[in-house]
């Protein structure tokens, strides 16, 4: 329509004022004075170790020149300042025999006047890559996507399943005195000890590749887990503290990814409580009910509060896979936060999800069909940024 034409020539206006390219590495402190501008000093994402593992891709790409970051700015065309930032990080997608490149968000700021400064920066990517995945959007950021781009593939909750490890804690920490209903969720949900062995290690070259082409065969359409990757999103980490679990020692049949996080960190309490997030499940075909009674064991060893693992394609929440755990379905009109600095029991219960790109193969995808976890992106990190913030 006319008035739609005339809404985006007015927008086009707009983002003719700013000149779009990727930062250079020499660009870091422009940048970090850009994020110290709108946060604290101490705020991780400006710290230089976060910067360094996060935008400089670790394997071999040909987008980014040699001399890049993977941030997008939009400088000023007059006073040549930066006045918004769509940072990404570097990864792949697997779509049936296809290998594609993918960026995942980290990072989208604004600073100017000029409206829609960072949506540019992330249009430009989109033209880019192969395609965009998105997690954890706020409103204003979903509706600047909906205008130019067919979203089928927005999921508005991720599945969570959750395992109940304490009874008597998890009532104390939701106060459920005021909620028997509940309580009497959470008592006839618990997960019972298995007592199985599990043996842990903080080294990926310890373990076996094995899971990764079965896992490729099983979900078709899904983001990078090989060796690769763990490493350089878990190993590697500047701040989180990951362990690679398995039910063998010699980590034969699958592992998962799992962190310890305290939960309300900032707390100043005597008596510290903890979840076991589970970040990636990936076990051998067969061995996923022991992968699954490990994970319950090193709970219970670690005596934490529960576990938890967010994944977007659907078969996973079905009993075969983390089978001592709750469903999305059942525990999610129970109000149990998955934002724990501090718990808080927010509208959705589960971070949203975006996925766009400009194969139409791909944007018609069932969403429900593709496979990515929590660890895709920085949505981790981003639950726990108040308080890693304070003690940076």
């Amino acid at each position: 329509s006319y008035s739609k034409m005339r809404k985006y020539q007015k927008i086009n206006k707009f983002e003719k004022k700013n000149i779009y390219r990727f930062l250079r590495k020499k660009e870091i402190k422009i940048y970090q004075h850009f994020l110290n501008s709108l946060y604290s000093r101490k705020y991780y994402q400006s710290q230089i170790k976060f910067i360094k593992w996060a935008y400089i891709p670790k394997f071999s790409q040909r987008i980014l020149k040699k001399n890049e970051l993977s941030i997008m700015g939009a400088f000023d065309k007059k006073n040549k300042k930066l006045n918004a930032i769509f940072g990404f990080n570097f990864g792949k997608i697997y779509f049936k025999k296809k290998v594609l490149n993918l960026a995942t968000s980290f990072q989208y700021e604004n600073k100017s006047r000029v409206p829609g400064a960072a949506f540019f920066c992330f249009k430009r990517v989109s033209d880019i890559f192969d395609a965009i995945l998105i997690n954890g959007l706020n409103t204003k950021y979903i509706q600047s996507i909906k205008r130019y781009f067919s979203i089928k593939n927005y999921t508005k909750e991720i599945n969570r399943k959750i395992a109940i490890i304490n009874t008597q804690t998890t009532n104390k920490l939701f106060n459920t005195k005021k909620n028997p209903k509940l309580a009497k969720f959470i008592k006839n949900n618990e997960a019972a000890n298995t007592y199985a062995n599990y043996f842990l290690t903080k080294s990926i070259k310890k373990i076996s590749e094995k899971y990764w082409p079965e896992h490729k065969k099983k979900y078709y359409f899904t983001t990078d887990k090989s060796k690769n990757f763990l490493s350089r999103r878990y190993q590697n980490h500047p701040y989180l503290n990951y362990q690679f679990i398995g039910s063998d020692e010699k980590f034969k049949n699958g592992i998962a990814v799992v962190r310890k996080e305290q939960i309300n960190y900032l707390s100043r309490k005597k008596k510290k409580n903890y979840c076991i997030r589970i970040l990636e499940f990936l076990p051998k075909k067969g061995y996923e009910k022991d992968l699954n009674n490990s994970i319950i064991s090193y709970a219970h060893k670690q005596k934490v509060v529960m576990c938890d693992f967010f994944c977007s394609y659907n078969h996973v929440t079905k009993k075969s896979l983390l089978a001592d755990f709750i469903n999305f379905d059942k525990h999610k009109n129970k109000n149990i936060p998955y934002r724990l600095q501090p718990p808080e029991v927010t509208k959705e219960k589960s971070y949203n999800q975006i996925m766009i790109s400009k194969h139409k193969k791909i944007s018609n995808y069932k969403k429900n069909k593709f496979y990515s976890t929590k660890g895709d992106g920085e949505q981790d990190l981003y639950f726990v940024q108040s308080g890693l913030s304070e003690i940076l």
